[in-house]
């Protein structure tokens, strides 16, 4: 582990960071991925309506994950949400 990731990762819940270890195993190395555009950067797959609806009701810590290859949405400002 580098010494930043080292850092980061002391920041994350446990259970959260165990996920994300097992999704970037199973997805070549990338466990999260951006929501941009409504599209999820990981498998540039665009989210269907509903399933932008309920990312848009869901609480702000909720883990969200992408209907299509179940990696971890990062939510920002550029979502389309």
């Amino acid at each position: 582990m580098t010494k930043e990731r080292e850092v980061v990762a002391a920041s994350v819940p446990a259970d959260l960071l165990k996920l994300y270890d097992k999704l970037r195993a199973q997805q070549g190395g990338i466990g999260a991925a951006k929501l941009y555009a409504r599209s999820c950067q990981g498998c540039r797959q665009e989210l269907a309506i509903t399933e932008l609806n309920e990312i848009r009701a869901a609480a702000p810590d909720t883990v969200i994950r992408c209907e299509n290859c179940r990696r971890i949405l990062v939510r920002t400002a550029e979502s389309g949400l």
